[in-house]
């Protein structure tokens, strides 16, 4: 039986009904910095960042993998289909309007139902 209320319930709350969520979606210069400059940090800074990354990775990892129990039997897959995941999200804020009528939270709704939907009835290769 597949965990969909419950999963669905924590990527919702991981993803699209907490602060985190509208982190992304007004962090176009934290971006930068992360995406273009991390390497130009100190490195017990950058270490603490990229922690950090890899912890949000492995919780949205766990959760995926709750939520599609046969990603546990194919490694190879789970970190990718958790970027894919993130993919759909990290570069919003370059094109989401949040004044816009296109409403963050709504936005963030259709990206969970998107990814979790798919997810749930795609065949994994």
């Amino acid at each position: 039986m597949w965990p969909q209320r419950n999963a669905r319930r924590k990527i919702s709350c991981a993803n699209s009904r907490t602060a985190s969520w509208r982190f992304y979606l007004t962090a176009a210069e934290n971006q930068r910095v992360l995406v273009n400059e991390l390497r130009h940090l100190p490195t017990a800074r950058r270490k603490t960042i990229v922690g950090i990354q890899r912890r949000l990775l492995d919780i949205v990892e766990e959760i995926l993998t709750q939520l599609r129990p046969d990603l546990a039997r194919q490694p190879a897959l789970r970190r990718p289909t958790t970027m894919l995941h993130f993919g759909m999200i990290n570069w919003m804020h370059t094109w989401l309007d949040p004044q816009g009528p296109a409403k963050p939270t709504k936005i963030a709704d259709l990206t969970v139902t998107t990814f979790i939907e798919g997810l749930r009835k795609g065949a994994l290769p």
